[in-house]
C-alpha cells in the first residue's frame, strides 16, 4: 500500500483580506492626476455595541485611488462580525474642482474554514450598516461599490473693455480681458460691523 502526504510550504497566508472598490468621475475612469483619499475604519466589536456611531469605529488606514481602483489589504481581520467602513474623505487632485461622494460602503468579511490552519476571507459589500451587521446575502450589493464624483465647472469673471472715440462716440475696440478669465477668492470679514 502506498500513502502520499503532500505539503506546500509556500502557501499564501489566508488570513489577510482585500477590499476593492471603484472610483469614477462623471461616470468615467479618473486619470492618474485625479487623486482622492479614502478612510478605512474597523468596527470595534470589543465595545459590545451594535450602534453605528463614531466611538465604535477605529481608523485603520487612509488610502488613495490608483486610477479607477480603491483598495486596501486588511491584515488578519478578526472579531464577529468583521465589518469595515470605507468612505471618501478628500480630494488631492490639483487640476480641477470636484464634489465629494459622501456614500459610505461597508465590507463584511467572513472567514471560510478550509482546514485547521487555513481559512479563506470572503468579502461582501453593503451600503447600510444594519444590513452589513445582519450579513444576509439578500442585502449584499449586486454590483461593485463605486464612488462617483462630479467635476465642478470653473467659474471666473471676465472684464470687458471698450475704447470709444471721443469725437464720433463709436466703439473702436471691444474685447474681453483676460481671454480665459481669472480666478479669485472672496472672503468675508466678520469682525467688521460697519
Amino acid at each position: 500500500c502506498f500513502e502520499w502526504h503532500g505539503m506546500y510550504s509556500e502557501m499564501p497566508d489566508s488570513s489577510d483580506a482585500t477590499v476593492v472598490l471603484e472610483k469614477k468621475i462623471n461616470g468615467r475612469d479618473p486619470n492618474a492626476s485625479e487623486v482622492f483619499t479614502f478612510a478605512i475604519d474597523r468596527f470595534k466589536t470589543e465595545n459590545e455595541s451594535r450602534v453605528d456611531s463614531e466611538e465604535n469605529w477605529e481608523n485603520i488606514t487612509t488610502v488613495r485611488n490608483e486610477d479607477e481602483a480603491v483598495y486596501s489589504t486588511i491584515t488578519k481581520p478578526s472579531g464577529e462580525p468583521i465589518i469595515y467602513r470605507i468612505r471618501e474623505t478628500g480630494v488631492e487632485s490639483s487640476n480641477g474642482s470636484y464634489s465629494i461622494d459622501d456614500t459610505i460602503y461597508y465590507a463584511r468579511i467572513r472567514m471560510k474554514y478550509v482546514s485547521e490552519t487555513y481559512s479563506i476571507p470572503l468579502v461582501s459589500y453593503y451600503d447600510d450598516f444594519d444590513k452589513a451587521y445582519e450579513g444576509k446575502k439578500a442585502n449584499e450589493l449586486g454590483t461593485q461599490p463605486t464612488f462617483n464624483n462630479m467635476e465642478m465647472p470653473a467659474y471666473a469673471p471676465k472684464i470687458t473693455k471698450k475704447l470709444v472715440d471721443e469725437d464720433s462716440g463709436h466703439v473702436v475696440e471691444n474685447s474681453v480681458w483676460p481671454e480665459a478669465g481669472f480666478a479669485f477668492n472672496i472672503s468675508l470679514d466678520t469682525d467688521r460691523t460697519d
